[in-house]
């Protein structure tokens, strides 16, 4: 099945004023203007460049092609395929669509203690720790019980956005708001979950696959729909049935990140709702699996090009990087070598020898996987 946003692009082209422009505006002028003159004149009349007529025409012309703009824009507007910020909003309410608005970063932090204590610690609402530059804090009181040790805590990044994501699992370790008897602080699960707000693309996206929420038959649409509506971070989801009943969906976050245990449960708990599925269908929600590759190219440029050598390194790099982000961002995309080549010989190499990786065929439930990169230089070339 193709992209969503592929089938929107697809879409014909409208004009709501037939794509005239303002040469044509300005001839049609013109020329009802000779055609009303010859018959005041009873004769034949041509309109001169110099004539006063003309300039009053051009300043008409000119007001009323803007006024054409607007109605074609706002005409477009009115249509998924144009629309955007809160003309979009207004179309997508009609499907029952909201945008999204930016979500905060969790995950699961411990507090330690240096040993057990007869009484229960609190940890106070509110509690705040870090990595050093981003903050995290408790939205709820914890206790850690009379003869333990720790007690694990899910906070919550202070500020909403995809920047409170991907800190692993170890680094937030410093606690803000000091505790009595508390010894230490470390977060056991790497954050996830953060989100900016939806952007126009993917509220366009689920406006356009909203139609396919409607029905609980079980169909890939309202499965694919239901998952993008869980987060806006979700950016491909595949959906299988490997057996009767059983219905196998594999979901991708933004950047082509895989996801973690917390994002897996609370999709699978959202997808398992009465309203979301058959009662027969058993849902299962995994993360892609991963299969591995590797990068070892060597490019070289022409001599004519050697004032420019240092640029275009610069932009293979870059290839290099375009293309592992392309790699990673949809699952069941092939591993293509040749894909590789063509994003490098754009940057400006003369040739490339990529020794790896070959070709691969990517299964629907996968996606691959750097694992190590080699870009080298070979040198410049006669053209």
């Amino acid at each position: 099945m193709p992209g969503t946003l592929d089938e929107l692009v697809n879409l014909p082209e409208v004009s709501f004023i037939d794509n005239i422009t303002i040469d044509e505006l300005l001839e049609s002028f013109i020329a009802d203007f000779n055609d009303m003159n010859s018959q005041l004149e009873g004769k034949a009349t041509v309109l001169s460049q110099t004539s006063p007529f003309r300039l009053l025409i051009n300043a008409t012309t000119s007001i009323l092609y803007q006024i054409l703009v607007k109605v074609d824009a706002t005409g477009k507007r009115n249509t998924i395929k144009y629309s955007y910020s809160e003309f979009l909003d207004m179309l997508a309410s009609f499907k029952k669509c909201v945008r999204k608005e930016a979500q905060k970063a969790y995950c699961t932090e411990r507090f330690y203690l240096d040993e057990s204590k007869e009484f229960a610690i609190t940890i106070p609402q509110g509690t705040r720790v870090t990595q050093g530059s981003i903050f995290f804090e408790t939205t709820e009181a914890a206790e850690i019980a009379a003869g333990d040790t720790y007690v694990d805590v899910t906070v919550y990044c202070t500020e909403p956005g995809e920047n409170g994501n991907n800190i692993y699992a170890g680094e937030i370790s410093t606690l803000v708001d000091p505790i009595p008897y508390i010894a230490k602080v470390d977060n056991q699960t790497a954050t996830s979950g953060g989100s900016d707000k939806e952007s126009d693309d993917s509220l366009a996206d689920r406006t356009f696959m909203a139609p396919s929420t409607y029905s609980v038959a079980g169909s890939v649409d309202s499965y694919e729909a239901n998952a993008k509506a869980f987060s806006e971070d979700v950016i491909d989801v595949k959906v299988d049935t490997p057996s009767a009943g059983t219905v196998d969906i594999r979901i991708l976050l933004s950047g082509g990140e895989i996801p973690d245990t917390n994002v897996i449960s609370k999709m699978q708990d959202y997808l398992s709702a009465d309203d979301k599925r058959p009662l027969t269908d058993n849902v299962i929600v995994a993360a892609p699996d991963q299969v591995e590759y590797s990068i070892d190219v060597k490019y070289w440029i022409r001599k004519s090009d050697s004032n420019k050598a240092v640029k275009i390194q610069q932009d293979v790099e870059t290839a290099v990087e375009n293309f592992v982000t392309w790699q990673k961002s949809k699952i069941g995309r092939d591993i293509t070598d040749s894909e590789l080549i063509k994003l490098i010989m754009a940057a400006g190499a003369k040739r490339c020898v990529i020794t790896s990786p070959a070709y691969k065929v990517i299964e629907d439930n996968q996606i691959a996987k750097l694992t190590t990169k080699n870009v080298v230089y070979g040198g410049l070339e006669n053209d």
